[in-house]
């Protein structure tokens, strides 16, 4: 028997206890994908360029989170699963400058030298459901650690529309990009509290996933209003590949029993930091002259921000 080996349960001690507990969060996130610049501005006309490249205006944006989940008699276990919702919308306009060019990052090359402004809108969509087992156990007095294993699920549908307006006669050009992905595969991570005092306490957080990702729906659509009308549409069947995601998060909390122990309750708020590996999928049309040159820049999706978290043990 190895009494001096086994971490003692850290797992809430409610009186006449159903072994459930819930838990909500609202989220406040600012979503950050790579290769979403929208123009190049020149403060002066070719063959002399100067100027800089024009990135997307990533706004914080709000979602939220909901999760249920049950403790084992058995060596003190428990089952969690969760639902995240995070969907929004991205918005960038540029004006070309007095005497200078705008070079579109998504447009025809043939409407590059009428460009006078250029608009982006893009639409983030992410569920995320997780589901996973993990033990809460002591590490010394004031320190407690849950390991856990499990599986995440993840759907993330983007689009972008491009409208450029286009002089001397100011019509407009529109370019839609699109993709669908969902992912499914194994996670592992560690939860982590320090009490300090009076019910207080640190908390950290860390997991990776591995998910098998499935792209559908990948498309590039472009309307030129030129005579005669030049489109260009270009689409791509599915993709699977395996792709990473990592997440860490680091904040404060706050417990405390109620009603003679028959009720444990939590408050936190923590930062969260997230990196979906390659995500953009987005594809980019290259050249009017060899037909269908276009080509995949890839790029990371990044995500931080804020978590509002509240759980009730009963």
């Amino acid at each position: 028997m190895l009494i001096t080996g086994y971490n003692y349960p850290a797992c809430p001690q409610i009186r006449y206890s159903w072994n459930l507990y819930l838990d909500a969060s609202f989220i406040y996130w600012q979503p950050v994908q790579e290769n979403m610049e929208i123009v190049f501005s020149s403060k002066t006309p070719p063959p002399i360029l100067n100027g800089m490249m024009v990135n997307m205006d990533f706004d914080y944006k709000p979602g939220f989170k909901l999760g249920i989940g049950s403790y084992f008699d058995y060596d003190h276990w428990d089952l969690y699963a969760e639902y995240t919702w995070f969907h929004c919308n991205q918005n960038q306009s540029v004006k070309v400058l007095p005497n200078g060019e705008l070079y579109s990052i998504w447009q025809h090359p043939t409407a590059q030298s009428y460009l006078t402004n250029d608009h982006e809108n893009w639409n983030l969509k992410i569920d995320i459901g997780d589901l996973d087992l993990g033990r809460w156990g002591y590490v010394g007095k004031n320190f407690i650690i849950r390991p856990f294993f499990g599986t995440r699920a993840a759907w993330i549908r983007q689009n972008a529309k491009i409208i450029s307006t286009l002089g001397p006669t100011f019509v407009s050009s529109v370019v839609t990009v699109k993709y669908h992905s969902w992912g499914l595969g194994a996670k592992t991570g560690v939860d982590t509290e320090w009490k300090i005092a009076s019910g207080f306490k640190a908390l950290g957080r860390a997991e990776a996933d591995l998910l098998v990702t499935n792209y559908s729906g990948l498309s590039f659509d472009s309307i030129l209003p030129f005579s005669p009308v030049d489109n260009i549409k270009i689409k791509q069947k599915n993709i699977t590949v395996v792709k990473p995601h990592l997440d860490l998060q680091l904040g404060l909390g706050w417990s405390t029993y109620l009603d003679c122990n028959n009720w444990h309750l939590d408050f936190s708020a923590t930062y969260e930091f997230q990196v979906f590996f390659n995500q953009n999928m987005f594809r980019h049309f290259q050249d009017h002259v060899m037909t269908g040159n276009s080509r995949l820049p890839n790029g990371n999706l990044y995500i931080q921000g804020l978590n509002l978290s509240t759980k009730l043990d009963f």
